[in-house]
């Protein structure tokens, strides 16, 4: 469900960012969820005080990239295949 988040700015790209959706759950995001920036397709997680951050690539499984893939994919579908242009924040 779509929902507001505190605004945060994307640590690739430096995009403002201030939703999250999840398809498969109601709740509000949690620390350590993953999410992807909208802008630039960066896989991220809500840290402390729920900014983002870049997801610890260590902890990259087989089947989190597939879920990664799934997002990006339909982030790209609602707008013509590819990514919007960055929208540069405050860095």
């Amino acid at each position: 469900m779509p929902g507001r988040v505190f605004s945060s700015h994307c640590p690739q790209c430096y995009s403002t960012l201030n939703g999250a959706d999840d398809p498969c759950s109601e709740d509000a995001p949690q620390l350590g969820d993953i999410t992807i920036c909208f802008y630039c397709g960066a896989l991220l997680c809500f840290g402390l005080g729920m900014a983002l951050e870049n997801y610890p690539e260590a902890e990259l499984t087989e089947d989190l990239l597939v879920r990664v893939q799934a997002m990006r994919a339909a982030a790209m579908l609602t707008h013509g295949g590819k990514f919007p242009k960055q929208q540069k924040g405050k860095h």
